[in-house]
């Protein structure tokens, strides 16, 4: 994954629609299949990465804007006075799927990626992890 991967998740991309990103942030919906994209774009750069002492600042600064910009969304859901309900996912799912969301990338600055054989929820894109 590079920059211009990352930047899809972000509205000024012109490939966003349709995005992991769009469909949270325009429609509170968790786009399953969207999502084991994106975590499956984390997971390979996390691989990529693992050998370099050094991550490039713009890429993971985009990588913390859609992290904190899926955490927003995801407090909202759990907030009671809060409109926000998401859809597409249980708040159960939602707890595992969030599990694997911030463990690709923690992954990013460790090096460390699980394989899918270690979680319940796998990512069917990864599945010969």
């Amino acid at each position: 994954m590079n920059l211009y991967e990352i930047e899809r998740y972000s509205a000024s991309h012109p490939d966003w629609e349709g995005s992991f990103s769009e469909r949270l942030y325009e429609y509170c919906e968790w786009n399953v299949s969207e999502f084991w994209k994106l975590h499956k774009a984390l997971v390979e750069l996390a691989i990529a990465l693992r050998d370099k002492n050094q991550i490039d600042k713009q890429l993971f600064g985009r990588i913390l804007g859609i992290q904190k910009s899926v955490w927003s969304i995801v407090a909202a859901h759990f907030n009671e006075l809060d409109a926000v309900k998401l859809a597409g996912v249980t708040d159960e799912q939602l707890h595992e799927f969030i599990e694997r969301f911030d463990l690709a990338i923690v992954g990013l600055s460790t090096g460390e990626v699980l394989p899918e054989s270690s979680f319940d929820l796998v990512n069917p894109l990864l599945v010969s992890n």
